[in-house]
């Protein structure tokens, strides 16, 4: 053999080793022999991670919140890597403390396919390769249901209890096959693309600073096509936004789409009647219609455009109402829940001697619930609640008392009805921080001229609580009539149509 022929056989094997041998380092590891780089993507600016890798075989990837600002429905915690890896099994647990006093839950979703809905504390079993999870938070006990309808639409949003301390910081442990090198990467929303974008889009985030629809958590459902959408919608000051939207079939009960929209926002035009929105970002979600279910990232842009409260887009979204319309019926009590609510015609126990209503629920136009809310919030200071009465009375219904007591200045007619019957009318009194009833001197609905405000025969202590509770409701944007002390109109109250709708019982 000569010399080239023996120095070619040596390259030849040198080679073949380095080949195998870079082969052998792109397959998965089973121990804790080899590092791999595992780059972070998508991960939010509000969280940290540590790694543990005192044990042998699998090591510990903890993800923990460290922002002030409290979880709420809708918020996500998720990250994308650019190469898969092995996890065991993961959990959700509260950084503050262990024992919650109610439960928690949130929806998993590993490379973009819902997995299920789990408590927070509960451990879960993955056991597979890993490039995308996502984490969207469920209602947490900061936040209570709001519920209502407008027309032939019914809707339930998620409000934020004022004053509420935070109870819930969100640690996320993964147990991790072999050893990972991470490099983090935190991700930057891009700057707008249009000149006059920053302008425009302060002045649009301007317009909506005293209605809080920076962030919405809601469902609505159409009574016609019996089809729920289900969404969290975000917009942020920094040209930031991001969307969940959920349209299910209620007849079918299957998903019509689920899907998770994030990007940047802009707004190009705006004027008083109404602001163009575009949206810009990825799209990742579930699509059973299409021939490819799952979306990964997919680019695109929507052009949307808000009359009011109400966002309606080109493609893609359904409509989303960011708040009531001001015309919505809203239960005044999830609106307000430290109310006391005793609605008389709930029962038998009123001057009919029937029941008229299905349920005790007092129902107001969304601009007079409001309004009313300004007035617990003077009580709430004062050690003192509103107590309601009566609220919306569906017209049919005010034929019923008419004819039970036709006597005009107590009870409206059926041919005008009544301003109950527009939802803008409302009869309540004051308890004191026991729940007891201030002394009115009658009873609620007693029809008899000691109801009447200019009725003087009574102690100063009966007069200066009538007359604390006029004013009040006053201040307040509403008027007295002079037959009931307990009756008080919106002051533009019939500006609002008189209906006939069921009541939101369910």
């Amino acid at each position: 053999m000569n010399y080239l022929m023996f120095v070619k056989i040596h390259l030849i094997i040198i080679f073949s080793v380095i080949l195998i041998s870079c082969s052998q380092n792109q397959q998965p590891k089973t121990g804790n022999t080899f590092e791999k780089s595992l780059m972070l993507l998508n991960l939010p600016q509000n969280y940290e991670f540590s790694v543990d890798a005192s044990k042998k075989e699998y090591q510990e990837i903890s993800f923990f919140n460290n922002a002030k600002k409290r979880i709420s429905s809708g918020d996500v915690f998720q990250f994308r890597t650019n190469i898969p890896f092995y996890v065991r099994n993961i959990k959700l647990s509260n950084k503050l403390r262990s024992n919650l006093p109610q439960q928690y839950f949130f929806k998993l979703y590993i490379n973009d396919k819902l997995i299920g809905k789990y408590k927070v504390g509960e451990r879960i079993e993955l056991n597979r390769e890993v490039f995308s999870l996502r984490m969207l938070f469920l209602k947490t006990e900061n936040e209570h249901l709001v519920e209502g309808w407008s027309g032939n639409t019914i809707f339930r949003f998620l409000k934020t209890i004022e004053h509420q301390k935070e109870v819930f910081s969100p640690q996320i442990k993964l147990s991790v096959k072999s050893k990972l090198k991470i490099n983090f990467e935190i991700f930057r929303p891009r700057k707008p693309y249009k000149k006059n974008a920053l302008y425009l889009n302060r002045e649009f985030i301007k317009s909506l600073s005293d209605s809080n629809l920076f962030s919405v958590n809601a469902l609505h459902m159409r009574k016609d096509d019996l089809k729920t959408i289900q969404y969290s919608f975000r917009i942020y000051d920094d040209g930031f936004f991001s969307l969940y939207q959920l349209i299910s079939d209620n007849v079918k009960k299957k998903i019509i789409r689920e899907f998770f929209f994030e990007g940047n926002w802009q707004c190009v035009k705006l004027n008083s009647q109404h602001a163009k929105i575009e949206f810009e970002g990825e799209l990742t979600g579930y699509f059973p219609n299409k021939k490819e279910q799952i979306v990964h990232n997919e680019d695109i842009k929507i052009e949307s455009v808000l009359y009011g409260t109400s966002l309606k887009s080109d493609k893609l979204l359904d409509v989303i109402y960011l708040d009531f319309p001001d015309d919505a019926f809203v239960n005044v009590k999830s609106l307000i829940p430290e109310l006391d609510v005793e609605i008389a015609y709930a029962s038998e126990d009123n001057f009919t001697g029937v029941r008229l209503y299905p349920c005790n629920k007092c129902f107001l136009r969304y601009e007079v619930a409001k309004a009313l809310s300004k007035v617990q919030t003077i009580l709430k200071q004062k050690q003192m609640s509103l107590k309601l009465f009566d609220c919306y009375r569906p017209f049919s219904v005010q034929a019923i008392m008419f004819k039970k007591f036709p006597v005009p200045g107590y009870v409206a007619d059926s041919i005008g009805g009544s301003v109950h019957n527009r939802g803008s009318a409302v009869d309540l009194s004051i308890v004191d921080k026991n729940g007891t009833d201030l002394n009115m001197g009658t009873e609620f609905d007693e029809l008899s001229p000691k109801s009447n405000h200019n009725y003087q025969f009574f102690s100063d202590t009966i007069l200066k609580n009538r007359l604390f509770l006029k004013e009040l409701m006053q201040s307040c944007n509403f008027t007295a009539i002079r037959s009931e002390w307990w009756h008080y109109n919106y002051f533009n109250a019939r500006k609002f149509p008189k209906v006939n709708d069921t009541f939101l019982c369910d």
